[in-house]
């Protein structure tokens, strides 16, 4: 233990000694760990963790290639061909993000979120907290309010419904 000590306050010394050497020493480790830390994070977020679906290793992306973009969504019309001539797939579901506009009250309110047909929460494996997800007439003129807005736009009133 002695030794310890005796190494520690040595190598405080000679840092104390040369105190343009400390600042370079701790400003290459403070920019390794921040580097180490953000590779990390990417890694786990990216490739470790599971995708927060059932089976997501039976989802598949579907995208096409056009002249001057390396990949693009499919088109609505090219969507509906694929899904109505596919037998690959147990369920097909397209979804674009998509912004909205909450209007009817005191200021007209931005919303995020996506466009998306009637199977998508079949892909997704959500459930409804409280009402049901689309009714089975869906006519694409519903709305599912995701908790954040259910809060956030009304207050988590459950007669929203």
């Amino acid at each position: 233990m002695d030794n310890i000590i005796r190494d520690a306050r040595f190598g405080l010394r000679s840092l104390l000694r040369r105190p343009g050497f400390m600042v370079v020493a701790l400003v290459a480790m403070a920019i390794g760990i921040g580097f180490n830390t953000a590779v990390f994070s990417f890694v786990e977020t990216i490739l470790l963790r599971p995708l927060p679906f059932p089976a997501p290793q039976e989802l598949v992306s579907i995208r096409e290639r056009q002249p001057g973009y390396s990949s693009a969504s499919l088109s609505a019309p090219d969507y509906l061909d694929l899904k109505a001539q596919s037998q690959s797939f147990a369920v097909m579901s397209g979804f674009v993000n998509d912004g909205f506009t909450l209007t009817g009250r005191d200021e007209p309110e931005a919303l995020r979120g996506v466009s998306c047909d009637k199977d998508f929460f079949r892909v997704t494996g959500d459930k409804a907290a409280l009402g049901q997800l689309f009714t089975p007439g869906f006519n694409g003129r519903e709305a599912v309010l995701s908790h954040g807005a259910w809060g956030q736009s009304f207050g988590m009133d459950p007669n929203i419904i």
